[in-house]
């Protein structure tokens, strides 16, 4: 009876086991994304700003790079 308790025990663990690295996998995955739509998103700002301050000479920007 003893190695039957043990193969209950061991088959939820297991699964247990799984679904907690399924659901940490799955995070990780989320935060790259919003990782990558963070960076994408500052680069677009960092553009906008370039084309602004380029736009208005009296902000005293002369350097072109």
């Amino acid at each position: 009876m003893a190695a039957i308790d043990n193969k209950n025990t061991s088959t939820p663990k297991n699964s247990f086991v799984s679904s907690i690295m399924t659901l940490v996998d799955t995070e990780q995955k989320k935060m790259r994304r919003d990782l990558e739509d963070e960076t994408k998103a500052r680069k677009q700002l960092e553009n906008r700003i370039k084309k602004f301050i380029k736009s208005r000479p009296e902000l005293g920007c002369e350097d072109n790079t």
